[in-house]
Formats: C-alpha cells, structure tokens, sequence
C-alpha cells in the first residue's frame, strides 16, 4: 500500500490480509510531478495477539489493528501539518473542466465529493475534495481519495457498482464509506501546483434546479475567508493570499440540484471563459 503526500511517499507493508483489508483505504496514489516524495517503508508486524508499528524518529506503537492504523494516520497527519507552511487552506475541491482549473468551496453539506464524482464520471480531471492549500504561486490540492457515503450512491447508479468495490470503512454511526481515488473509472489522478481560474461557490438547492450565478469578488472573498483555515502565526500573509485568490479569479455561486444541469453550466462556464484564463 502506497500513501503519497506532497513531500513523502509512505509504503505499508504487512503480510496479514486483515491489516491489508484494514489500512487499503488509505492507499493514496495520485501522480505530482512538481514535487519530490522522500520515501519511507514501515511494516506492520505481529506481536502476539497484537500489532506493531515503528514510525521514523517516534516510539514503536503496539496494540489492536485500530490502534496501529491511528499511528500511521497520525504520521500522515504531521507531515501534512509540515507541508502547508504557513499557507492558508480552503475547504475545497479542485478540478479541470475544459482546460479550466476550478476550486469548489463549501462545507462538509455542500456537496462536494458527488459533484466530484458526477465531474468523473463526465471525464473531467479531479483533484480533490477535501482541501486546497493557498500558496505563493497560486495553489495546490492535498492528496487523498474521494471519501463516499453509501447514500450518496443512489445519485450516481452508472457508478455505484465500481465504488462498492472500492475500500471502505464504517463510520461511527454505522454507515459505509468508500475511499476513491479520482482515477477509479480510468482517468489519470495528478495533482500540480497553478494558478486557479475560477471560485465556485456549493450551496445545495436538493430536489431543485442547478443554477450557476455572477459572485462578486469581495463577497467571494468573505466567503473564502468563511471556509478557510489561517496558520496560527503569519495570518496577515495567509489572509493577503486568500484576497489575491478571490480577486483574481471569476467568481461563482453555483445553487446545485439536479447534476446533469449542474455540468451543463460548468461547462458552459469553461467554455464561454467567463473568469477562466
């Protein structure tokens, strides 16, 4: 099992087929060609009726499979910590539709991830759906798998047979969730660092039309602020990169109910060029 971040690239390896089943949820591997990935090897080895795991530079964690799996997760997360740097990072998905590299912005109800989907299953190029990270020279997507709810599947029936073949964990309500990589129908999944040509703003409107409307750029800038997670020093700076971002780029509200509409606006947003380079 392979985890790739912006800096490293972790390899799990265990010959326990109940650790695999366990930890290929995590498996992470979209290609970033602007960055160098330092490699690092942990295996994950019996210990009686228990498991251990060895992070660089930390002490051996010993104990169930859940308490192991939390051990790489947490070694995940400091170098994640590590990468953003100070930047600012926007609760939001990326993507690529006819050459116009969007960020979507919204909350956790906001739709994100099934639009993600629906943008894949069309054979536009995903990035992600989680976080974007605001740097110097524009911004980067962190990698990690499409995270997809059971429910969620009823809206994407020419997919859902290929996600519940995919890893999946159980939530802490008792619900499936399926971890997709952006290439799971055959599409390449690769992660650079740009400039964004435009701001997509999720508000769901369930049952309803989709409607794609003009944002003004300082209304999109409060909203971006709204979404957004400042460093805990050098917050003037983070805030100045997030104004850029919203002033230098269209700005959109997109009130998301049926899907296939939903496209059809994106599209035409694309391809008519409004706020896209």
């Amino acid at each position: 099992m392979i985890v790739r971040t912006l800096s490293h690239e972790l390899h799990l390896r265990t010959r326990n087929a109940d650790v695999r089943a366990k930890l290929m949820f995590m498996n992470t591997e979209p290609r970033i060609p602007d960055r160098r990935q330092k490699k690092v090897s942990l295996d994950i080895e019996p210990a009686g009726a228990f498991f251990r795991i060895c992070p660089p530079d930390l002490p051996p964690v010993e104990g169930s499979l859940e308490t192991v799996a939390q051990a790489a997760y947490r070694l995940i997360a400091t170098w994640w910590s590590e990468e953003i740097n100070g930047a600012p990072v926007v609760h939001a998905a990326t993507a690529v539709i006819d050459g116009c590299r969007i960020a979507f912005v919204g909350n956790k109800q906001a739709g994100k991830t099934t639009l993600m989907l629906r943008l894949i299953q069309e054979g536009c190029a995903v990035q992600g759906d989680e976080n974007l990270i605001v740097t110097g020279d524009g911004a980067i997507a962190t990698p990690r798998c499409l995270h997809v709810k059971e429910s969620s599947l009823n809206v994407l029936p020419a997919l859902s047979e290929r996600i519940r073949s995919l890893p999946f964990v159980t939530d802490w309500i008792g619900n499936l969730v399926y971890s997709c990589p952006p290439n799971f129908s055959g599409h390449e999944w690769t992660i650079v660092e740009g400039p964004v040509d435009a701001l997509v703003f999720l508000e769901s409107n369930f049952g309803g039309s989709s409607v794609l409307s003009p944002l003004g750029q300082e209304r999109a800038f409060e909203r971006v602020l709204e979404n957004a997670f400042l460093p805990t020093s050098g917050r003037a700076r983070a805030v100045a990169r997030l104004r850029s971002l919203a002033l230098g780029c269209g700005c959109w509200r997109l009130q998301t109910g049926n899907l296939d509409q939903a496209i059809d606006r994106l599209h035409r947003l694309a391809s008519e060029g409004y706020g896209c380079a």
